[in-house]
């Protein structure tokens, strides 16, 4: 990823294009400003690096499970 372009602006430029597209958000770094930022979009879970193969699987089950129909439709998704 460029190195002025990070998650959120990822998800932005993603919901423009596909506003109902769904994301969950993995990291290295912490929870912040700007996982908040994304999941107030739309975006999903955030799981922080390094995680197990089940926690993977459970974010990925609650996100299928959650079956959000407004995912990606946040005010700032089609700016």
């Amino acid at each position: 990823m460029e190195e002025d372009f990070d998650g959120l602006d990822t998800y932005r430029t993603i919901a423009r294009i596909r506003p109902r597209q769904r994301c969950m958000l993995i990291s290295g770094f912490t929870d912040g400003d700007r996982v908040r930022d994304a999941q107030r979009l739309g975006a999903g879970g955030f799981l922080q690096k390094p995680f197990s193969m089940r926690q993977l699987a459970r974010m990925v089950r609650n996100e299928i499970d959650s079956g959000a129909e407004t995912v990606g439709s946040g005010p700032e998704a089609g700016s």
